[in-house]
């Protein structure tokens, strides 16, 4: 009996161990899946906005006019982004389109069904589909500045590239802006720096999930790529 009591404990220290792992593997596997998920959506941000300034000059232009420093970022720079506190609590909806976690809590919303059954954000006032999954928020005063917002979505879709129900796999949310790029000039030790952005621009891209918990408490990921302007217009 004194062996069996034995046995008994140290298989309950051992299970209980045992079990005490599960929740942190379940975690780590979430985590996981969601970082290589977030890897593949940027990869595709990043073909659909090279594509588009590679089609034309005036494309390139349109994307990257004006200039945007690292300061001009509120949700980077600061605890403020476009306005609101993004460490306090949310606040009741509705919420505002002209903070972060407005436009998250609208696309989330308008993902979900419409009283007709079709997926709401497919025929949205606030978001313009730019290719299969990638929504960007039509754009104010939010990419005057040079910003642009974009949301992507992961799951079934039609012909059309249209959603076909709001059981979706993964949604994040992308921060672009622009930075100049530096490089070296043949022969000298100076640098060259394009800050008018009139043949370059090196675009950096945030991106932030779940949608569904406050900015600040969203995992994030960051990618750098650079963009060189077309010489011709390949529309001609």
């Amino acid at each position: 009996m004194i062996e069996v009591v034995l046995a008994m404990g140290i298989i309950a220290v051992g299970m209980t161990s045992i079990m005490g792992l599960f929740p942190v593997g379940i975690n780590a596997s979430r985590d996981a899946v969601g970082y290589n998920t977030s890897v593949e959506m940027a990869s595709n941000l990043i073909s659909y906005m090279r594509a588009f300034a590679d089609r034309s000059p005036n494309n390139f232009d349109d994307m990257f006019i004006g200039s945007t420093s690292l300061s001009e970022m509120g949700a980077l720079a600061s605890d403020k982004a476009y306005g609101i506190d993004i460490d306090g609590p949310l606040p009741n909806p509705p919420y505002s389109m002209g903070d972060i976690n407005g436009m998250s809590w609208y696309f989330t919303q308008e993902l979900k069904l419409d009283n007709t059954g079709d997926v709401a954000l497919n025929a949205s006032s606030n978001f313009v589909k730019r290719a299969t999954g990638i929504y960007q928020k039509k754009e104010t005063t939010v990419t005057q500045n040079g910003r642009k917002v974009y949301f992507l979505v992961k799951g079934p879709v039609d012909s059309s590239g249209n959603l076909l129900s709001w059981k979706y796999d993964f949604a994040a949310m992308a921060i672009v802006w622009k930075s100049s790029v530096t490089s070296k000039v043949p022969g000298t030790t100076n640098d060259n720096s394009d800050s008018s952005y009139g043949n370059s621009a090196g675009l950096n891209i945030e991106l932030s999930w779940p949608l569904a918990l406050n900015y600040k408490e969203r995992e994030k990921q960051y990618f750098y790529v650079e963009l060189k302007k077309p010489e011709f217009n390949l529309q001609d």
